[in-house]
């Protein structure tokens, strides 16, 4: 429910509105009920029905957007960052569009395109994941923002290097891999430089709060649509005996 909020969100509402709640630009009490009438019209959660559904999208709109200052308001922003991670398994879709995007092909239909670019971003996936295995990962995640700026650049040049992108020059090749590092960076959360072990500490435990509300809403779902079930069950043995009756008496 947690993920699909957030990555519904940004495209449901009003250019710009779900970020402006987030950073309390505009008021949750004067927007809510058109917020979550929207939300809960584009966003499926397939084991409860819409209405608990509503109630779920309510109560994560109160934990993102209510509240300017305190603990609340770091929750909400670090309740993005860690959805993040949950949305990089969209990776592969989401840079092919941005490639999609990006880059025409002559005599290609966009359909064509669209598969030639998921072929290619798989590619870019894994030329980048050979060219900075895990374990490099790890040092850049920890190195120095000037150093990780040199690292970006050298980067560029390898990924060009090694993937060729059809019918485009040298220099078109230049800025699409110049996006397409920095689309890389951003996924793998290189791209906000060092980080003392103080503050991966507090990342940490911010991070175990999101998991606490994501286990909350969780616990919810679970226990409103088991609810469900119940009634349901109810209901269908109510009828069962109802027909048992009808057939005894005849």
């Amino acid at each position: 429910a947690l993920t699909a909020f957030c990555k519904a969100g940004p495209r449901a509402l009003p250019e710009g509105l779900f970020m402006q709640l987030v950073t309390n630009e505009v008021e949750w009490d004067d927007v809510n009920e058109e917020v979550v009438r929207e939300l809960n019209a584009v966003i499926c959660i397939p084991i409860i029905s819409r209405e608990i559904q509503e109630q779920v999208i309510n109560s994560l709109c109160i934990v993102m957007f209510k509240g300017a200052k305190g603990q609340m308001a770091m929750e909400r922003k670090l309740i993005g960052k860690a959805l993040q991670a949950s949305l990089n398994k969209d990776s592969d879709d989401d840079l092919a569009a941005m490639l999609n995007g990006m880059i025409d092909i002559p005599l290609m239909s966009e359909e064509q395109e669209q598969e030639l670019f998921l072929k290619l971003s798989r590619s870019i996936m894994n030329t980048f994941e050979t060219l900075v295995p895990e374990p490099m990962r790890e040092i850049l995640t920890n190195t120095s923002p000037e150093e990780l700026r040199e690292a970006r650049l050298n980067l560029i040049d390898r990924m060009n290097e090694a993937i060729d992108i059809p019918f485009k020059s040298e220099k078109e090749e230049e800025e699409y891999f110049t996006a397409i590092v920095d689309f890389l960076l951003t996924r793998y959360g290189l791209d906000k430089g060092t980080k003392l072990p103080e503050e991966q500490l507090v990342d940490v435990e911010m991070e175990l709060d999101v998991v606490a509300v994501e286990y909350e809403v969780s616990e919810n779902i679970y226990r409103n649509s088991m609810e469900e079930l119940d009634a349901k069950k109810k209901s269908l043995e109510a009828r069962k005996a109802e027909l048992e009756a009808m057939i005894s008496s005849e």
